[in-house]
């Protein structure tokens, strides 16, 4: 069977249906970076600290509503769950942003948040945790974050952007790359429509919940290279791999956002 043929087969047999999981009245939470430390000890000595930018609503005003922030896996459940009030921990800051503070982190352990305009309209937001009880179990990716502040906002952090420190005591998740030029070569063109269809499907399950499966052309933000077929296979929000192939190149990718052995690369191409 030609080599882009059985490409094709082998996606349609492992595809799954993907569903939107995140609440359609959401504003997204872009460019999000969480990272979390001590899941060395059982004590509450954790840290967190969560960076994202999202565009506010009309109304909006922490220092008098306060804002809410969940961090849950639909595995083992609730692991932040903050209520920050409004009041006198917040202050108004001269670039028109927002700043709290509480060292003694009496709201959920949220010690520290900035939020700061930005020439696009949006809002960076930080909010810094400390002396927590966040890293409870390693088993907490994928991970839904809902910020109500006071609209809803929300993002989930994949497992294939979730990576444990060598040590296992932090985990950091950061958001997708930015699409790659791929190169002239039918071969460079079939590894890096692999990686930008990834860094797309990774993009995907941010905004909807859910991995998407199918050809990749249905990946907003993605766009094949001349030639190149690429299909990918989903389950649910928990992994995924896209295939790649062209008739012009001597070989074909796998790139797998779970491979079998930590150690094994994420892109093979044979």
């Amino acid at each position: 069977m030609h080599r882009a043929a059985t490409v094709v087969v082998l996606v349609l047999a492992l595809s799954f249906a993907a569903a939107t999981r995140l609440h359609a009245d959401c504003r997204p939470l872009a460019d999000a970076t969480l990272v979390v430390n001590g899941f060395a000890t059982d004590l509450a000595d954790d840290a967190l600290r969560l960076s994202a930018t999202l565009t506010p609503p009309a109304a909006f005003d922490p220092a008098v509503a306060g804002f809410t922030l969940v961090l849950e896996n639909e595995f083992t459940s609730r692991f932040v769950d903050a209520v920050v009030p409004g009041g006198g921990d917040w202050r108004a800051t001269a670039n028109g942003g927002w700043s709290y503070r509480d060292p003694s982190g009496a709201a959920g352990a949220i010690s520290r948040v900035k939020i700061k305009p930005l020439r696009d309209g949006t809002l960076a937001i930080r909010i810094d945790g400390r002396r927590g009880d966040y890293a409870r179990s390693t088993d907490i990716v994928p991970i839904h974050v809902s910020l109500l502040i006071p609209d809803c906002a929300e993002v989930y952090l994949s497992t294939s952007r979730c990576r444990f420190a060598a040590s296992g005591n932090t985990l950091r998740c950061s958001p997708p790359p930015a699409q790659r030029r791929c190169g002239a070569t039918a071969e460079q063109q079939v590894r890096c429509d692999a990686l930008n269809a990834a860094a797309a499907e990774d993009a995907y399950l941010a905004v909807h919940g859910a991995y998407y499966s199918g050809d990749c052309i249905g990946l907003p933000g993605f766009t094949p290279s001349p030639g190149v077929i690429c299909l990918v296979a989903a389950a649910l929000d928990l992994e995924y791999s896209v295939v790649t192939a062209s008739p012009y190149a001597s070989v074909s990718c796998v790139y797998s956002s779970h491979p079998d052995h930590p150690d094994d690369p994420n892109l093979v191409c044979s």
